[in-house]
Protein backbone atom coordinates (compact mmCIF):
# COMPACT_ATOMS: atom_id res chain seq x y z
CA UNK A 1 0.00 0.00 0.00
CA UNK A 2 1.06 3.08 -0.71
CA UNK A 3 2.53 5.78 2.21
CA UNK A 4 0.89 9.37 2.53
CA UNK A 5 4.59 11.27 2.74
CA UNK A 6 2.54 14.57 3.13
CA UNK A 7 4.19 16.47 6.34
CA UNK A 8 3.08 19.99 6.76
CA UNK A 9 6.11 21.45 8.40
CA UNK A 10 7.95 19.84 5.38
CA UNK A 11 5.32 21.61 2.96
CA UNK A 12 6.09 25.11 5.10
CA UNK A 13 9.85 25.02 4.97
CA UNK A 14 9.59 24.31 0.99
CA UNK A 15 8.57 27.64 0.58
CA UNK A 16 11.32 29.46 -0.26
CA UNK A 17 12.19 32.81 1.51
CA UNK A 18 12.85 34.60 -1.93
CA UNK A 19 9.59 33.75 -3.32
CA UNK A 20 7.56 36.94 -2.35
CA UNK A 21 4.57 36.77 -4.52
CA UNK A 22 1.38 33.98 -4.11
CA UNK A 23 2.23 32.86 -7.66
CA UNK A 24 5.82 31.93 -6.55
CA UNK A 25 4.79 30.56 -2.87
CA UNK A 26 2.16 28.02 -5.52
CA UNK A 27 5.20 27.29 -7.18
CA UNK A 28 7.08 26.24 -4.97
CA UNK A 29 4.45 24.20 -3.60
CA UNK A 30 4.03 22.24 -6.80
CA UNK A 31 7.64 21.53 -6.05
CA UNK A 32 7.29 19.80 -3.31
CA UNK A 33 4.48 17.67 -3.89
CA UNK A 34 5.96 16.51 -7.13
CA UNK A 35 9.29 15.59 -5.71
CA UNK A 36 6.86 13.48 -3.29
CA UNK A 37 5.23 12.05 -5.98
CA UNK A 38 8.36 10.95 -7.75
CA UNK A 39 10.03 9.56 -4.34
CA UNK A 40 7.65 6.97 -4.50
CA UNK A 41 8.94 5.09 -8.00
CA UNK A 42 5.99 3.16 -8.05
CA UNK A 43 3.84 5.78 -8.72
CA UNK A 44 5.49 7.08 -11.70
CA UNK A 45 7.92 5.67 -14.84
CA UNK A 46 11.09 6.46 -14.74
CA UNK A 47 11.06 9.97 -16.28
CA UNK A 48 7.31 10.03 -16.69
CA UNK A 49 4.79 11.66 -14.53
CA UNK A 50 3.11 15.21 -14.95
CA UNK A 51 2.29 17.71 -12.66
CA UNK A 52 1.02 21.57 -12.74
CA UNK A 53 -0.84 24.50 -11.33
CA UNK A 54 -2.26 27.08 -12.81
CA UNK A 55 -1.35 30.71 -11.31
CA UNK A 56 -1.80 34.58 -11.90
CA UNK A 57 0.65 36.72 -13.18
CA UNK A 58 1.37 40.49 -14.69
CA UNK A 59 2.64 40.68 -18.28
CA UNK A 60 5.12 42.90 -19.66
CA UNK A 61 1.98 45.54 -19.46
CA UNK A 62 0.74 45.15 -16.09
CA UNK A 63 -2.05 42.96 -17.14
CA UNK A 64 -2.90 40.44 -14.71
CA UNK A 65 -2.88 37.12 -16.67
CA UNK A 66 -3.41 33.25 -16.05
CA UNK A 67 -0.18 31.20 -15.94
CA UNK A 68 0.09 27.76 -16.31
CA UNK A 69 3.35 25.88 -14.79
CA UNK A 70 3.80 22.41 -16.22
CA UNK A 71 6.55 19.74 -16.18
CA UNK A 72 8.91 19.91 -18.88
CA UNK A 73 10.77 17.82 -20.55
CA UNK A 74 13.74 16.04 -19.82
CA UNK A 75 12.73 16.78 -15.61
CA UNK A 76 12.31 13.84 -13.40
CA UNK A 77 9.19 14.28 -10.35
CA UNK A 78 11.68 13.16 -7.91
CA UNK A 79 14.25 15.98 -8.59
CA UNK A 80 11.51 18.88 -10.12
CA UNK A 81 12.37 22.40 -9.45
CA UNK A 82 11.20 25.82 -10.58
CA UNK A 83 12.75 25.49 -13.62
CA UNK A 84 11.28 22.38 -14.90
CA UNK A 85 8.06 24.07 -14.37
CA UNK A 86 7.95 26.34 -17.35
CA UNK A 87 4.71 28.83 -17.12
CA UNK A 88 2.97 29.05 -20.27
CA UNK A 89 0.23 31.44 -20.84
CA UNK A 90 -3.37 29.89 -20.14
CA UNK A 91 -6.08 31.52 -22.22
CA UNK A 92 -4.32 31.00 -25.47
CA UNK A 93 -3.59 27.40 -24.61
CA UNK A 94 -7.41 27.40 -23.74
CA UNK A 95 -8.59 28.64 -27.41
CA UNK A 96 -6.72 25.58 -28.84
CA UNK A 97 -9.79 23.89 -27.99
CA UNK A 98 -11.81 25.15 -30.60
CA UNK A 99 -10.18 23.87 -33.36
CA UNK A 100 -11.12 20.61 -35.05
CA UNK A 101 -7.35 19.43 -35.06
CA UNK A 102 -3.62 20.20 -34.43
CA UNK A 103 -0.21 18.12 -35.41
CA UNK A 104 1.89 17.27 -32.89
CA UNK A 105 4.07 19.27 -34.27
CA UNK A 106 1.76 22.12 -34.48
CA UNK A 107 1.04 21.65 -30.95
CA UNK A 108 4.52 22.02 -29.24
CA UNK A 109 5.62 25.03 -32.00
CA UNK A 110 2.68 26.96 -30.40
CA UNK A 111 3.45 25.66 -26.67
CA UNK A 112 6.71 27.24 -27.38
CA UNK A 113 5.43 30.35 -29.10
CA UNK A 114 3.56 30.57 -25.30
CA UNK A 115 6.11 30.01 -23.02
CA UNK A 116 6.98 33.00 -20.43
CA UNK A 117 10.36 32.54 -20.68
CA UNK A 118 11.99 30.82 -24.23
CA UNK A 119 14.81 29.24 -22.44
CA UNK A 120 12.26 27.10 -20.96
CA UNK A 121 12.57 23.77 -21.31
CA UNK A 122 9.42 22.40 -23.55
CA UNK A 123 5.84 21.79 -22.23
CA UNK A 124 5.02 18.07 -21.46
CA UNK A 125 2.98 16.79 -24.53
CA UNK A 126 -0.01 16.31 -22.18
CA UNK A 127 0.17 20.13 -21.16
CA UNK A 128 -3.34 20.86 -22.76
CA UNK A 129 -4.76 17.74 -20.31
CA UNK A 130 -3.66 19.79 -17.65
CA UNK A 131 -5.06 22.92 -19.05
CA UNK A 132 -8.28 22.18 -19.50
CA UNK A 133 -8.93 20.45 -16.14
CA UNK A 134 -9.98 23.36 -14.12
CA UNK A 135 -8.42 23.01 -11.36
CA UNK A 136 -5.17 25.31 -9.57
CA UNK A 137 -3.24 21.48 -9.38
CA UNK A 138 -3.22 18.75 -11.35
CA UNK A 139 -1.49 15.27 -11.06
CA UNK A 140 -0.58 12.72 -13.54
CA UNK A 141 0.96 9.55 -12.02
CA UNK A 142 0.68 5.67 -13.21
CA UNK A 143 1.18 3.39 -10.28
CA UNK A 144 1.66 -0.34 -11.31
CA UNK A 145 -1.72 -1.28 -9.77
CA UNK A 146 -3.67 1.48 -12.52
CA UNK A 147 -1.73 0.48 -15.35
CA UNK A 148 -2.63 -3.37 -14.57
CA UNK A 149 -6.28 -1.83 -14.11
CA UNK A 150 -6.10 -0.18 -17.24
CA UNK A 151 -5.02 -3.01 -19.45
CA UNK A 152 -8.02 -5.48 -18.07
CA UNK A 153 -10.11 -6.80 -20.76
CA UNK A 154 -12.88 -5.00 -19.14
CA UNK A 155 -11.06 -2.15 -17.40
CA UNK A 156 -14.64 0.22 -17.03
CA UNK A 157 -16.28 -2.60 -15.17
CA UNK A 158 -13.46 -2.65 -12.80
CA UNK A 159 -13.11 0.81 -12.20
CA UNK A 160 -17.06 1.01 -11.21
CA UNK A 161 -16.52 -1.72 -9.02
CA UNK A 162 -13.62 0.23 -6.56
CA UNK A 163 -14.90 4.20 -7.59
CA UNK A 164 -19.14 3.89 -8.46
CA UNK A 165 -19.02 7.21 -9.95
CA UNK A 166 -15.92 8.89 -8.29
CA UNK A 167 -13.45 8.47 -11.39
CA UNK A 168 -14.49 8.85 -15.19
CA UNK A 169 -12.97 6.75 -18.04
CA UNK A 170 -11.17 8.35 -21.37
CA UNK A 171 -11.00 5.75 -24.31
CA UNK A 172 -7.61 4.83 -24.85
CA UNK A 173 -6.09 7.90 -27.32
CA UNK A 174 -2.29 8.15 -28.62
CA UNK A 175 -0.71 10.96 -26.52
CA UNK A 176 -1.29 14.69 -28.46
CA UNK A 177 -4.46 17.35 -29.12
CA UNK A 178 -7.01 14.64 -29.29
CA UNK A 179 -6.71 13.15 -26.25
CA UNK A 180 -6.58 16.73 -24.78
CA UNK A 181 -9.89 17.40 -25.98
CA UNK A 182 -11.28 13.70 -25.27
CA UNK A 183 -10.32 13.93 -21.90
CA UNK A 184 -12.14 17.49 -21.09
CA UNK A 185 -15.07 16.38 -22.52
CA UNK A 186 -15.20 13.24 -20.71
CA UNK A 187 -14.82 15.56 -17.66
CA UNK A 188 -17.27 18.22 -18.95
CA UNK A 189 -20.22 15.32 -18.97
CA UNK A 190 -18.67 13.99 -15.47
CA UNK A 191 -18.32 17.24 -13.53
CA UNK A 192 -18.20 15.93 -9.73
CA UNK A 193 -15.47 12.84 -10.52
CA UNK A 194 -12.37 13.49 -7.99
CA UNK A 195 -10.63 12.28 -11.18
CA UNK A 196 -9.79 10.32 -14.90
CA UNK A 197 -8.37 7.09 -15.45
CA UNK A 198 -6.79 7.47 -19.48
CA UNK A 199 -6.57 3.86 -20.26
CA UNK A 200 -3.48 2.72 -21.28
CA UNK A 201 -2.20 6.17 -19.85
CA UNK A 202 -2.61 6.27 -16.56
CA UNK A 203 -4.42 8.26 -13.63
CA UNK A 204 -5.09 12.00 -12.95
CA UNK A 205 -6.02 13.96 -9.79
CA UNK A 206 -6.76 17.56 -8.88
CA UNK A 207 -7.31 19.72 -6.03
CA UNK A 208 -7.31 23.85 -5.22
CA UNK A 209 -4.37 22.93 -3.14
CA UNK A 210 -1.41 20.71 -3.83
CA UNK A 211 -2.07 18.50 -0.44
CA UNK A 212 -5.84 17.72 -1.75
CA UNK A 213 -4.74 16.28 -5.42
CA UNK A 214 -1.98 14.32 -3.59
CA UNK A 215 -3.68 12.59 -1.09
CA UNK A 216 -6.50 11.26 -4.17
CA UNK A 217 -3.30 9.85 -5.46
CA UNK A 218 -2.68 7.90 -2.79
CA UNK A 219 -6.01 7.35 -1.63
CA UNK A 220 -7.50 6.17 -5.16
CA UNK A 221 -3.87 3.98 -6.47
CA UNK A 222 -4.23 2.37 -2.67
CA UNK A 223 -8.32 1.40 -3.08
CA UNK A 224 -6.76 -0.36 -6.82
CA UNK A 225 -3.99 -2.29 -4.97
CA UNK A 226 -6.44 -3.20 -2.72
CA UNK A 227 -8.97 -4.63 -5.28
CA UNK A 228 -6.07 -6.72 -7.14
CA UNK A 229 -5.21 -8.27 -4.05
CA UNK A 230 -8.31 -9.21 -3.20
CA UNK A 231 -8.52 -10.53 -6.76
CA UNK A 232 -5.86 -12.41 -7.31
CA UNK A 233 -4.25 -13.00 -4.22
CA UNK A 234 -1.01 -10.93 -4.89
CA UNK A 235 -0.21 -7.50 -3.17
CA UNK A 236 3.63 -6.98 -4.35
CA UNK A 237 3.15 -4.35 -6.68
CA UNK A 238 6.92 -2.76 -5.60
CA UNK A 239 8.83 -1.92 -8.83
CA UNK A 240 12.23 -4.19 -7.94
CA UNK A 241 15.37 -3.93 -9.76
CA UNK A 242 18.05 -6.82 -8.80
CA UNK A 243 21.27 -6.72 -9.91
CA UNK A 244 23.87 -9.82 -9.56
CA UNK A 245 26.86 -11.09 -10.37
CA UNK A 246 26.67 -13.39 -13.38
CA UNK A 247 27.25 -17.19 -12.53
CA UNK A 248 29.78 -19.51 -14.35
CA UNK A 249 27.10 -21.76 -16.25
CA UNK A 250 25.79 -17.85 -17.79
CA UNK A 251 26.89 -17.53 -21.30
CA UNK A 252 28.09 -13.75 -21.25
CA UNK A 253 30.41 -14.98 -23.86
CA UNK A 254 27.17 -13.46 -26.13
CA UNK A 255 27.23 -10.19 -24.55
CA UNK A 256 29.67 -8.67 -26.49
CA UNK A 257 28.46 -10.17 -29.49
CA UNK A 258 24.98 -8.88 -28.78
CA UNK A 259 26.54 -5.36 -28.09
CA UNK A 260 28.52 -5.21 -31.18
CA UNK A 261 25.54 -5.95 -33.24
CA UNK A 262 22.67 -3.73 -31.75
CA UNK A 263 25.86 -0.75 -31.79
CA UNK A 264 26.41 -1.50 -35.38
CA UNK A 265 22.45 -1.89 -35.70
CA UNK A 266 22.33 1.93 -34.49
CA UNK A 267 25.17 3.65 -36.36
CA UNK A 268 22.79 2.39 -39.76
CA UNK A 269 19.90 4.46 -38.30
CA UNK A 270 21.95 7.33 -38.00
CA UNK A 271 23.64 6.98 -41.24
CA UNK A 272 26.86 6.85 -39.83
CA UNK A 273 29.37 4.99 -37.90
CA UNK A 274 28.27 2.38 -34.98
CA UNK A 275 27.21 3.86 -31.74
CA UNK A 276 28.02 1.78 -28.82
CA UNK A 277 24.88 0.70 -25.76
CA UNK A 278 25.78 -0.59 -22.50
CA UNK A 279 23.96 -3.61 -21.55
CA UNK A 280 22.54 -4.13 -18.22
CA UNK A 281 22.55 -7.72 -17.09
CA UNK A 282 19.84 -8.67 -14.84
CA UNK A 283 20.00 -12.42 -13.45
CA UNK A 284 17.96 -12.04 -10.57
CA UNK A 285 15.65 -15.37 -9.87
CA UNK A 286 12.36 -13.99 -11.18
CA UNK A 287 14.51 -12.79 -14.18
CA UNK A 288 16.14 -16.25 -14.73
CA UNK A 289 12.55 -18.28 -14.35
CA UNK A 290 11.04 -16.00 -16.53
CA UNK A 291 13.64 -16.75 -18.78
CA UNK A 292 13.49 -20.64 -18.64
CA UNK A 293 9.56 -21.06 -19.71
CA UNK A 294 8.84 -23.42 -22.07
CA UNK A 295 6.82 -20.63 -23.35
CA UNK A 296 8.92 -17.44 -23.63
CA UNK A 297 9.13 -16.79 -27.61
CA UNK A 298 5.23 -16.64 -27.33
CA UNK A 299 5.50 -13.93 -24.36
CA UNK A 300 8.67 -12.34 -25.40
CA UNK A 301 6.71 -10.96 -28.77
CA UNK A 302 3.12 -11.14 -26.52
CA UNK A 303 3.77 -7.30 -25.83
CA UNK A 304 4.95 -5.35 -22.42
CA UNK A 305 1.78 -3.82 -20.42
CA UNK A 306 1.45 -0.78 -21.43
CA UNK A 307 2.44 2.46 -23.54
CA UNK A 308 4.36 3.38 -20.48
CA UNK A 309 6.56 0.50 -20.30
CA UNK A 310 6.97 0.55 -24.21
CA UNK A 311 8.30 3.90 -24.23
CA UNK A 312 11.50 2.12 -22.33
CA UNK A 313 11.29 -1.74 -23.25
CA UNK A 314 9.58 -1.40 -26.52
CA UNK A 315 6.77 -3.37 -27.75
CA UNK A 316 8.56 -7.03 -27.26
CA UNK A 317 11.80 -8.00 -26.53
CA UNK A 318 14.40 -10.18 -28.24
CA UNK A 319 14.98 -13.85 -27.69
CA UNK A 320 18.41 -15.48 -28.28
CA UNK A 321 19.66 -19.36 -27.26
CA UNK A 322 22.52 -19.27 -25.14
CA UNK A 323 24.90 -21.25 -28.20
CA UNK A 324 23.94 -18.71 -30.90
CA UNK A 325 27.15 -17.50 -33.27
CA UNK A 326 27.88 -14.19 -34.81
CA UNK A 327 26.13 -14.66 -37.64
CA UNK A 328 23.26 -15.38 -36.12
CA UNK A 329 23.39 -12.91 -33.33
CA UNK A 330 23.92 -10.66 -36.24
CA UNK A 331 21.01 -12.11 -38.40
CA UNK A 332 18.10 -11.64 -35.27
CA UNK A 333 19.08 -8.29 -34.16
CA UNK A 334 18.64 -7.06 -37.98
CA UNK A 335 15.39 -9.36 -38.20
CA UNK A 336 14.04 -7.23 -34.81
CA UNK A 337 15.00 -4.40 -36.99
CA UNK A 338 13.15 -5.73 -39.92
CA UNK A 339 9.77 -6.31 -37.82
CA UNK A 340 9.94 -2.95 -35.66
CA UNK A 341 10.11 -1.24 -39.20
CA UNK A 342 6.77 -2.68 -40.30
CA UNK A 343 5.35 -2.46 -37.56
CA UNK A 344 6.28 1.47 -37.25
CA UNK A 345 5.38 1.26 -40.81
CA UNK A 346 2.02 -0.17 -40.67
CA UNK A 347 0.72 1.88 -37.36
CA UNK A 348 2.33 5.03 -38.98
CA UNK A 349 -0.15 4.71 -41.79
CA UNK A 350 -2.76 3.97 -39.63
CA UNK A 351 -2.86 7.33 -37.59
CA UNK A 352 -2.19 9.13 -40.88
CA UNK A 353 1.40 9.50 -41.31
CA UNK A 354 3.79 12.18 -40.09
CA UNK A 355 5.82 10.12 -36.82
CA UNK A 356 9.21 9.61 -36.43
CA UNK A 357 10.86 5.95 -35.68
CA UNK A 358 12.85 5.83 -32.82
CA UNK A 359 15.84 3.27 -33.39
CA UNK A 360 14.42 0.11 -34.70
CA UNK A 361 17.19 -1.99 -31.95
CA UNK A 362 16.10 -4.29 -29.52
CA UNK A 363 16.38 -2.75 -26.27
CA UNK A 364 15.40 -6.07 -23.74
CA UNK A 365 17.05 -9.71 -24.67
Amino acid sequence: MRRNNWNEAAAAVAISETSVCEADRELDLRVYSSRLIGSDPDLVMHGGGNTSVKVEREDLFGEVRRVLHIKGSGWDLDTLDVPGLPGVWLDPLEDLRRLETLSDEDMVNVQRSLLLAQSSPNPSVETLVHAYLPFKYVDHTHATAFLILANLEDPSQAIRDIFGDRLAVVPYIMPGFALAKAAADVYDANPDCEGLILLKHGHFTWGESAKESYDKIIEHTNAVEAYIAEKTGRADFEKTVTRVRAQSGDKVDMLPLLRGAVARLRGEHHGGSARPVILDLRASDRARAFGERSDLDVLARRGCASPDHVIRTKGSMLVLSGDDDPKTVESAVQSYADRYRQMFSTQNARVGGGKIMLEPHPVVA
